[in-house]
């Protein structure tokens, strides 16, 4: 009996450290997954984002413009981003995205174009050929000074190519414009 007692002992201590061995791996395993530099995800409720028409960006299409002519004549939405004072300490990246596109098939070409623009100067360009999908990310991760203010402009317009685009007019592009960021302490 003393045997088969010692036995059983030995039995249950090995497999108490086998399974606490076990549980202490995975619990390491999953706090490393889980581990991350960053302070807190915020998104543009955190951030002041205004819109100067809407978060909605649509248009149908008329009349092709020459490239030269789309700073004049391009449908645009304008909207500014700033911090609050909260977060003047902190790293603060941007994700700027198009999300619920609905486009025309006859849209999706490389005739129909989009820019965006930070402060004037464009930082993502695209054609009807990128927006095939229902979120489209114009921009990824850029810092931006979280004690200034940004302004950035998304315009839309259908490029003159010279030849006959009637099957290009009367055409619906709209898209929400979306803006994410993420604060690093």
């Amino acid at each position: 009996m003393s045997f088969r007692k010692t036995m059983l002992i030995i039995t249950i201590i090995t497999i108490t450290v086998f399974l606490l061995s076990l549980a202490t791996s995975y619990a390491w395993y999953s706090y490393s997954k889980g581990a991350t530099d960053w302070d807190s995800i915020t998104s543009d409720v955190d951030l002041n984002v205004i819109y100067a028409q809407s978060k909605i960006i649509k248009t149908t299409t008329s009349v092709p413009i020459k490239d030269e002519e789309k700073e004049k004549y391009a449908d645009k939405n304008i909207f500014t981003v700033s911090s609050p004072k909260e977060l003047y300490d902190h790293q603060i990246f941007l994700t700027i995205s198009l999300i619920n596109i609905k486009i025309d098939d006859d849209l999706k070409t490389k005739d129909f174009k989009y820019e965006l623009l930070q402060d004037g100067q464009v930082i993502a360009s695209g054609t009807g050929q990128d927006l095939t999908d229902k979120v489209k990310i114009l921009v990824d991760k850029i810092e931006i000074n979280p004690v200034k203010s940004y302004t950035f402009a998304l315009r839309i317009w259908l490029s003159e190519t010279g030849e006959n685009q009637n099957n290009l007019m009367n055409k619906s592009f709209q898209a929400q414009i979306q803006v994410d960021s993420v604060a690093k302490k």
